[in-house]
Parts: structure tokens; sequence; C-alpha cells
């Protein structure tokens, strides 16, 4: 059976299955009759019947829970979400919307700490770089951290939009339903109307092209090259002190040329642990990384013929949550002026920038 004709299939399944717990208006077709073209499809809903909707959704929150700060380890009090990603798709980043209730039962205005912008009903937060492989499921322990003074004692929270390695975006079409319905009112409704919406996540046909290379081949080429990365390893400087002495991506390179070198630039691209990419943060940078992070080496010594034994490398932030890494040198200057520039740093950004890691040729 084609992928997306089964894709449409069970998503229709999922609805009409959810939807059988739920209350049908006087007036309304039965679920078996609503899917129908053009055709506004309104239902009558319990709290929990549109919980169970919204979690058969291609991005869904299956748990939110309000969790107040406790001593030493839990210094400010946070709202926590779990997260499951019901696609076969590698999300690279996501939103998720929360709203909340005094001890009253009463909706209360609130936003993120240390957020501009002032106090709203419906506060999104932006989850970046959040790596969720397909049918994933993962906590967010601190999906939205509440300022000093707020008056939130329960909450609630709805998946907003995603997006994909490959660029693909799904948008909640139940977020202005939830917003409505939660938003600015009290706790208490027993039954509410929700309007019906195609929600599906359709793969996009049109993936990236292939590199024109392998990573084997890739890799060969490079090994052929007057200045090699002789090895390069990630190297961890201390597990208690790494605001002092941070982890290190180390690269060791050879110098077959006939010249000194005393310039070179390296570029670096990385994976967490489900070898999907992150960005680099470097010790020194200010902003969110990079997915292919160049960093250049001036004043160098390597000798022609030479190892360059001290390494070169780039120390990052504790931010970082790499795993593996790849190397390239982009390029090097010798003593006497002479320039170069490697014509494979173009297939290294096709093979690797924002790309899933799928071999491990390379170490």
């Amino acid at each position: 059976m084609n992928k997306k004709i089964f894709r449409t299939f069970l998503a229709a399944f999922a609805l009409a299955f959810v939807l059988s717990g739920c209350s049908v208006d006087r007036g309304v077709k039965d679920s078996s009759e609503m899917v129908k073209e053009n055709t506004v499809v309104k239902q009558s809903v319990t709290e929990e019947g549109f919980d169970k909707l919204l979690e058969t959704l291609p991005l869904a929150v299956t748990k939110t829970e309000y969790v107040k700060a406790s001593g030493e380890e839990e210094k400010t009090d946070y709202i926590s979400v779990v997260l499951k990603n019901n696609t076969d798709a590698d999300i690279k980043e996501a939103s998720v919307a929360f709203v909340a209730w005094d001890e009253n039962g009463l909706p209360v205005t609130f936003m993120a700490k240390d957020e501009l912008g002032g106090e709203k009903y419906v506060n999104v937060s932006e989850f970046k770089q959040i790596n969720m492989i397909g049918e994933e499921t993962i906590v967010k322990e601190e999906g939205l951290v509440l300022p000093e003074g707020h008056r939130v004692f329960s909450c609630k929270a709805i998946a907003v939009r995603f997006e994909t390695f490959e660029g693909e975006v799904w948008e909640n079409p139940y977020f202005e339903q939830f917003g409505n319905i939660y938003g600015g009112k009290a706790i208490g409704k027993e039954e509410f109307e929700i309007m019906l919406l195609e929600s599906s996540f359709v793969r996009n046909e049109d993936k990236n092209l292939e590199s024109e290379m392998t990573e084997e081949e890739l890799y060969d080429a490079l090994g052929e090259q007057k200045l090699v990365i002789e090895s390069f390893e990630y190297v961890v400087q201390s597990e208690e002190l790494k605001a002092i002495y941070p982890d290190r991506l180390k690269v060791i390179l050879r110098n077959n040329t006939e010249a000194d070198i005393e310039k070179v630039r390296i570029a670096f691209a990385a994976w967490d642990e489900k070898n999907l990419p992150v960005k680099i943060i470097g010790e020194l940078d200010f902003d969110g990384g990079e997915y292919i992070k160049q960093v250049n080496f001036d004043d160098l010594v390597i000798k022609s013929g030479e190892v360059y034994e001290e390494g070169l490398g780039i120390a990052i932030t504790e931010a970082n949550k790499i795993s593996t890494f790849r190397p390239i040198v982009v390029y090097y200057e010798t003593v006497d002026n002479r320039g170069w520039k490697n014509p494979y740093f173009k297939n290294f950004c096709e093979l690797y920038e924002e790309k899933k890691l799928e071999t491990t040729t390379a170490e």
C-alpha cells in the first residue's frame, strides 16, 4: 500500500476511534458520515475527549505538569511537558503553547521567566534544536520556566507547530480553538463545541538533493590532499569544572606540502547521540551556534612534512549536546603567502549540514 494512502487511512481511523467516545450534538451527523469535502463538521466534546483528539495529532502533548521549586536542585517553578512525535519524520524545532489557572480555577496571565512582551493568557514557548526522531517521546522538564510571583496552580499545553530537518512544516489547526476554549476562561465546562479539521502531516516529496559524494568517497579524497586531518577526537578536560576547563573538539593535522603553514581554517559539523545534527556553540559565542562552524587559526608553525601534535580545535560550552563530530580543512595559507581552498568543502556541507548522520565511515 502506498505510504501516503496508508497514513491518510491511519489518521482517519484514529480520528473515528477518538470521537467514538465523544457525545454528538443533536442534528449533527454520525462520525462515520462526518468527513466530507468542503463540509464544516462541529462536535460536542468533553475536556477528556478533546485531549484524546489532540494526542492523535502529528506532534502531541501527552502530559503537562506544574512543578513547584523544592530546594537546592529546583530553585524555580516550571511547567514540564511530555511530547510525542507521531510521525516518521525527524523534528528539528517545535513550539508549544501553555495556559494556566490559579488555585480557584480562574485563568491567570503569565509569561516565561526573563521573557519580554508582557503577560498573556496563552504563552508560546519555542523549543530550538528539540531533535526528536520519528515516533519518539521526550520529556521537556523545563518546558516553561515561571517567574517569581506567578499564580499558576494548574495548566494545560498544546503543540503549536514543528519543522523537520528537510524543511517540512506542520501547524496545528486546533491551536486557535484551544486558545478560544481555555485562554482567559475558568475551569469547569463539562462540554464544549469544536470544529473537526484536517490535521495530518504529509511528507515533502521533493527531498533535498543527495550529495554528489558518499562519506567514504569524501574521506578517501580528503586523505589524498596536501594538508591532511590525521585524527580528531572529542576531548573532555574536566567532568566537574567545565566552565573553567570546557570540552574541546580537537583535530591533528599532517602537513604534506613542501612549505610551512601559518594559517588554517577548519570547519566542524556535529551530531547528538541520536545522530541528529546540532548547532556547535563555541566557548566565546553569544548566539545559538552554527550547524557548520568555521574556525580560523592564525600565527601557526606547521613544518613541512610534520604532524601538528598540539592539535587545533574549538572549546565548546556546556550547552552543547555533541556526541559525534566531523572536521574538514577549508583553507590554509603558507608562510610564503600561497593560499589554498578546499574544493570538497561544498560536498562536506551537502553531506552534513542539517543532515542526519547515516554512517560512521570517518570514525
